[in-house]
């Protein structure tokens, strides 16, 4: 079985996984808990939901749902277009 090294500071593994993602690879999560510390605490912060919502704040923007049909009044309508076999 191949061995990983698992560095803490900085946080590396040598598969390359977690500096690629951001994201604690299998290896580090192995590695993370065994020293008793949180996964969540490894992940890069460029991957955590607080900075994705400074990031795309301004850049998405919700979606007015007027106008749509009822999803029963859908049924109700396409009902008579299908037929038993």
């Amino acid at each position: 079985m191949k061995s990983f090294a698992v560095k803490f500071k900085p946080m590396t593994c040598s598969c390359l996984a977690w500096q690629m993602s951001g994201v604690p690879c299998a290896h580090a999560c192995r590695a993370i808990i065994s020293s008793s510390f949180s996964i969540y605490d490894m992940v890069d912060t460029m991957m955590t939901k607080a900075t994705q919502m400074v990031i795309y704040d301004n850049s998405m923007s919700v979606v007015a749902l007027h106008d749509m049909p009822l999803i029963s009044s859908f049924e109700t309508d396409h009902e008579s277009n299908y037929t038993n076999v």
